[in-house]
């Protein structure tokens, strides 16, 4: 299972203002893993902003704002299969 931290540098589209929001590289988001609907279920983690699937693109339009540059921060209980 792919668990990795990053921080995203964006704006809203509406407001053109920016933002820095903690995300999270998760393969429980892929709707084909094992896991998916469990883990959409007991989202709580007030603190991530956004969750990717591991092969999606961060940077580019993500509906309401816009992902302009990222810093990987880490993996944690990172196991890849």
């Amino acid at each position: 299972m792919i668990e990795q931290y990053l921080t995203a540098y964006g704006y809203w589209k509406d407001t053109k203002e920016t933002f820095e929001r903690l995300c999270k590289i998760d393969s429980r988001m892929n709707p084909k893993h094992k896991d998916h609907q469990a883990f959409i279920d007991s989202l709580d983690d007030e603190e991530v902003f956004y969750y990717f699937e591991p092969d999606e693109p961060i940077m580019g339009d993500r509906g309401d704002f816009y992902i302009y540059k990222f810093k990987i921060e880490g993996v944690s209980n990172a196991v890849h299969y």
